[in-house]
């Protein structure tokens, strides 16, 4: 097993990558990671910088069989769920 690294989450939901481990995946500032599930875990990939991110997160939601409108109810339901907890609507 490799190393281990700890990072704190912050109130917003935010992480820092520790500086090593940037390193070891060739990260530098302004580029994508994607991050995906995994039982009990978190499976991060660096989405190569010559990549469009919207390309490369609708290739993945391609593969998943995620449709357009598969999209559009998530974000319908969210937005009547933060509406009901924010405004009581």
């Amino acid at each position: 097993m490799g190393n281990v690294y700890i990072s704190k989450v912050t109130k917003a939901g935010q992480i820092s990558i520790p500086k090593q481990l940037r390193a070891d995946m060739g990260l530098k500032e302004a580029e994508y990671v994607s991050m995906e599930p995994r039982a009990g875990s978190v499976l991060m990939r660096k989405v190569a910088s010559s990549e469009d991110p919207f390309e490369y997160f609708g290739r993945l939601a391609k593969e998943k069989g995620i449709t357009p409108a598969d999209v559009d109810k998530a974000i319908r339901e969210v937005r009547a769920s933060l509406m009901k907890e924010r405004y009581g609507i």
